[in-house]
């Protein structure tokens, strides 16, 4: 039998400056790639419900050569040995063929992208206009915060040196708005017209997406991240996500807050899980996961901060 396989697309946020992977990203690609496999063979539901469990007990990752931004990569997830309490399972890794990756569609075999809900590309909330970031933007995003080392001491992406740092996120963005239900929005000024910061939805599967925000300095403590989080906990239900999450320093105490405004729950300590290369490159830090989970396709959660 063949082994299973999965293909996913490396992101901007994914890798360095020099546009590599991030070594600690792998382990996240080997745990995508194996709940598919799950799903794939039927027992996904098993899991999520309960009646079966299972505990990492070791996992070894041998290097041979970086992945790099953009590139699509193919994981081939094979089980290795199946026992009565264990099992071992095989994940590869390698540069999709391009004949065999243009053959199938931009997302994950199982998802049709005519069967999806599209967010709205432009959202209005009481102060802010939240819109589909555009190449068009480039400027504005590097003046405003994503060349500021107080802004981006505590993102995952290295702060932009360039204007073209700030244009490779924006194709970044605009390939994931063409592959998945929404993508990155920047946060305006309703008032001054102004540029905030932005905040967006990071799909992993259709039903399971990651958020997060980053405003300008001059826009901290007046509750925009709030305002913002808000919106995109309600552009998550639109679009039929199960599970929200996001991750944050352990020792970033705003930004924790603003999920917990939310109904985010903290669901616990990830230890040496990211780097943040703009606080301690190359040293994985411990990050907090917060999560909120809706309980069917249509959400049923709120969406109001408080």
């Amino acid at each position: 039998m063949s082994p299973f396989r999965y293909y996913l697309r490396v992101r901007y946020i994914e890798c360095d400056a020099q546009q590599v992977v991030f070594n600690s990203r792998y382990v996240e690609y080997v745990d995508v790639s194996v709940t598919e496999f799950l799903r794939a063979a039927g027992i996904q539901h098993e899991f999520v419900h309960g009646d079966l469990d299972f505990q990492l007990v070791k996992q070894t990752v041998e290097c041979k050569a970086p992945a790099r931004y953009d590139q699509v990569l193919e994981l081939s997830v094979d089980a290795k040995h199946l026992g009565n309490t264990s099992f071992t399972l095989l994940t590869e890794f390698r540069i999709a063929d391009p004949e065999v990756w243009t053959s199938r569609p931009p997302c994950p075999p199982w998802w049709r992208g005519e069967s999806m809900t599209r967010a709205a590309e432009v959202i209005d909330t009481r102060r802010l206009v939240l819109r589909r970031a555009r190449p068009a933007d480039a400027e504005a995003i590097f003046r405003r915060y994503g060349a500021d080392p107080d802004v981006t001491k505590y993102v995952g992406w290295p702060a932009h040196q360039t204007v073209e740092d700030t244009r490779g996120f924006l194709a970044f963005s605009e390939s994931h708005w063409e592959q998945w239900p929404a993508g990155s929005y920047l946060a305006w000024s309703r008032e001054t017209g102004a540029l905030l910061g932005s905040t967006g939805l990071l799909f992993e599967t259709p039903l399971r997406a990651m958020t997060g925000y980053v405003f300008a300095r001059d826009a901290w403590g007046r509750g925009y991240a709030t305002e913002a989080l808000a919106a995109m906990v309600g552009v998550a239900r639109t679009v039929g996500v199960l599970r929200l999450f996001a991750l944050c320093h352990a020792d970033h105490r705003a930004s924790a807050r603003v999920l917990e405004k939310c109904g985010f729950s903290l669901e616990g300590t990830l230890r040496r899980y990211a780097e943040f290369p703009n606080l301690q490159p190359g040293d994985p830090q411990d990050v907090l996961c917060y999560a909120t989970i809706f309980e069917n396709a249509s959400g049923t959660q709120r969406e109001n901060c408080s």
